[in-house]
């Protein structure tokens, strides 16, 4: 096989991290040609046995490409290409990279290359070599299209429960680490609506999952949104935004007897009385106070 010359625009190592997993199997392929029969899907089918074909008897010089989308975007570390031989793959190529299949950028130069592995680091949605198979021109057809990297984890947010006045529970599920450990996860929570870790925040573990989330220090009869969150390697992904108010404490109400004096012997007091509460959450109890000191709760 023949020995590949790779230029890098990034100086790392080759190596796929443990973590990684290859994003773009089973994805959307598509291409500059397309011969019957071989269509871009066996490129990104996981299947050594299959590939995709360009066809043959293209002019010297003329461009052919070979395209992935991932379906969302993701942090790359190694992009690998297998081709069925060398007289079918690219005599010059370059592997780009774009966040939206527009504008390219050029992550790795290519030249006199049978297959390939090579190391980026690149934050994109899109995938693509491109070149041309001069001087054979038998062109190209390519085994496996493999790029290894990660995606931001995938995140719901619970329900809210527990709510009272300062306080109320959450938490998430982390139902994919996007091929990346997770190293924090938890829930942020504001008053005015999408809130995000610049805002107030919790720190519940590691890993995918599902984890319970306490939310303290919260002011009552306030309306709060919350959102779990959870970061790897990629980046931060957030759970659905839910709203909830906590509970509001109620007024405190006074009443004074005798309404003139004191009492000077000791003697038995019967006072009934009704409490009309607006607003806020459910009266659960009272406390009764003598000269300020409490002598009695209710119940």
């Amino acid at each position: 096989m023949k020995k590949a010359l790779i230029v890098l625009i990034f100086s790392l190592t080759t190596l796929i991290l443990l973590s990684d997993v290859n994003l773009a199997l089973n994805r959307t392929a598509t291409a500059s040609n397309t011969q019957s029969g071989y269509g871009t899907a066996l490129g990104v089918d996981g299947n050594s046995s299959t590939y995709w074909s360009s066809g043959s008897g293209f002019n010297d010089g003329t461009s052919l490409w070979y395209r992935v989308d991932l379906g969302a975007t993701a942090l790359v570390n190694n992009i690998i290409i297998d081709f069925t031989d060398s007289s079918h793959s690219f005599s010059n190529a370059v592997i780009q990279s774009s966040p939206a299949g527009l504008v390219w950028t050029t992550i790795a130069t290519i030249s006199d290359v049978d297959d390939i592995n090579v190391s980026v680091n690149s934050t994109a949605r899109y995938f693509q070599i491109i070149g041309n198979d001069y001087p054979f021109n038998y062109g190209i057809q390519i085994k496996e299209f493999q790029i290894w990297g990660a995606k931001k984890p995938t995140i719901t947010t619970n329900s809210i429960t527990s709510i009272l006045e300062n306080s109320a529970v959450s938490g998430g599920n982390i139902t994919s680490d996007g091929g990346a450990t997770v190293t924090s996860r938890g829930v942020c929570w504001n008053t005015m609506g999408t809130p995000t870790i610049a805002n107030s925040y919790t720190t519940n573990g590691t890993g995918a999952g599902s984890f319970v989330s306490n939310m303290t220090g919260l002011n009552s009869g306030t309306t709060y949104y919350v959102r779990a969150y959870a970061v790897n390697s990629a980046g931060i992904s957030y759970g659905s935004t839910r709203s909830f108010r906590t509970k509001k404490l109620p007024n405190p109400s006074t009443l004074i007897f005798p309404a003139d004096g004191a009492v000077d012997q000791p003697q038995n007091i019967t006072v009934n009385w009704n409490y009309t509460q607006t607003t806020g959450g459910e009266v659960t109890g009272f406390k009764v106070y003598m000269d300020a000191v409490q002598i009695d709760t209710v119940p």
